[in-house]
């Protein structure tokens, strides 16, 4: 039963754990693999962020005043962008506010509200860190996050953001899937 038999050459091989590199050639290889990561993490930001402002520059496009219509339109779109209901609702309180304080008159002067509001939460956020993991004790180790939802909501691309957000925050991240 020849099925059985290995050849001498035929055995596993240490090179795929890197058991056979040198400590710089392994340095080198995870450099380039963070790198590599790097850059389709920016790619897929500025991918995110280009769609953004294409679909708000839609939403903008022939508007001449500030209406219900407006407020309506730019809630269903920070919401389907992954924003989330709460920083959704506060930009748009923010907006509501300076339109009925008459300080917002003009798309140019909703366009800066509402970046500086946003600004304003990831500035706010920097500084707290990730919400979710304040409330958490430091005995619980491998803290889990687990994230659903429906196909094409953007999970992907904000489990990159928080695994990138922790792992400055001095952690280590791990991602599966399931």
């Amino acid at each position: 039963m020849a099925f059985w038999r290995r050849n001498k050459e035929d055995k596993f091989s240490s090179s795929i754990l890197g058991l056979d590199k040198s400590i710089e050639e392994l340095k080198e290889r995870e450099a380039a693999v963070e790198k590599e990561l790097s850059v389709r993490f920016s790619k897929a930001i500025e991918k995110t962020r280009d769609s953004i402002n294409n679909r708000l520059d839609t939403v903008f496009e022939g508007r001449k005043q500030i209406d219900d219509v407006l407020l309506d339109e730019l809630e269903e779109l920070l919401i389907s962008t992954d924003i989330g209901v709460q920083t959704t609702m506060q930009v748009l309180d923010a907006v509501r506010r300076g339109v009925s304080r008459q300080e917002i008159n003009d798309l140019a002067a909703l366009k800066s509200v509402m970046k500086r509001e946003l600004l304003g939460i990831l500035e706010h956020s920097r500084e707290t860190g990730v919400a979710s993991e304040t409330s958490v004790p430091d005995t619980i180790k491998p803290y889990v996050l687990m994230v659903v939802g429906v196909n094409g909501v953007g999970k992907t691309t904000t489990i990159g953001k928080l695994a990138q957000r922790i792992k400055n925050e001095g952690n280590e991240v791990l991602i599966c899937a399931a």
